[in-house]
């Protein structure tokens, strides 16, 4: 669920670090302290979204048609595919 801001996050980042790297010019210090604390100032809204407190479990059941020696048997030692 956080994986779409993990990905802007890191465009964004992507973004800057090009165009500090391209960008030949006086001022070269002062994007490269932006860039270090970037982290930092992004790390409040980490904690403003939160955690999902819930717990979710999912349970699967497959319904065999067969004798139970059987199926103990593929269960204990799988063939090579």
């Amino acid at each position: 669920m956080i994986l779409p801001l993990f990905l802007a996050s890191a465009s964004l980042g992507g973004a800057i670090a090009g165009r500090y790297k391209l960008k030949k010019a006086k001022r070269e210090n002062t994007y490269l302290s932006f860039i270090v604390l970037l982290p930092f100032l992004l790390s409040p809204l980490e904690n403003w979204i939160g955690s999902i407190a819930n717990v979710y479990e999912a349970y699967t059941f497959i319904d065999l048609k067969s004798d139970k020696a059987k199926i103990w048997q593929n269960v204990t030692r799988v063939k090579a595919i």
